[in-house]
């Protein structure tokens, strides 16, 4: 298996919600089918390993952090504009309007309800990853 890449269908559909019946199940196909990437970026999307789920991973200093369902509530600062680059579309740069902080809510790897604020790297990441689980890539943005 391999990174999913610009062209597949999976990755322009949004993805679906788990709930706390299913969530356990697909987590744990995430978590394995993650790992052999993370050593590539600093977030991934489910989508982009064909897993249409919303589940991301996100690195935070030397620590991978994974969001289940997450959603932006807030976003803060001023925009700027962001050079990014993304796994699923290899060796190409984009310019991406992004904010320096956002309030995010979401569930952790035990399903329990969590609302957390993001900053800088971390929050740029979360942005890009949740476009990801919207099923917008940054070649579709308009900035």
């Amino acid at each position: 298996m391999s990174i999913v890449k610009i062209g597949n269908p999976v990755l322009t559909n949004p993805c679906e919600k788990l709930t706390e019946d299913n969530y356990s199940k697909h987590l744990s196909k995430f978590l394995m089918r993650s790992i052999p990437y993370r050593k590539h970026g600093v977030g991934l999307a489910s989508n982009q390993i064909n897993l249409p789920y919303r589940i991301c991973s996100v690195k935070i200093g030397e620590i991978w952090k994974t969001f289940i369902n997450p959603e932006i509530i807030k976003y803060y600062g001023e925009s700027f504009i962001n050079n990014e680059r993304c796994l699923s579309i290899p060796k190409k740069d984009f310019n991406v309007k992004r904010y320096k902080s956002v309030d995010i809510v979401y569930r952790d790897t035990k399903y329990r309800a969590q609302r957390a604020t993001y900053n800088a790297l971390t929050a740029i990441v979360l942005q890009h990853e949740l476009d990801h689980l919207d099923g917008v890539l940054i070649s579709m943005k308009n900035n």
